[in-house]
């Protein structure tokens, strides 16, 4: 795991070697998200919260 940035509690997070879609895992104390980060045809979603 490679945290590439950290800011207010927040951490954001890539799995190297992980599946596709790409996505980041954003945490902080209360709680985790997961953001696919999108393609040049495809806005970055929410994966789950």
């Amino acid at each position: 795991m490679s945290t590439v940035f950290n800011k207010d509690g927040f951490s954001v997070r890539i799995y190297p070697n992980d599946h596709l879609p790409s996505y980041v895992h954003v945490l902080r104390s209360e709680g985790e998200a997961k953001i696919n980060l999108g393609s040049e045809t495809e806005r970055p979603t929410f994966l789950a919260v």
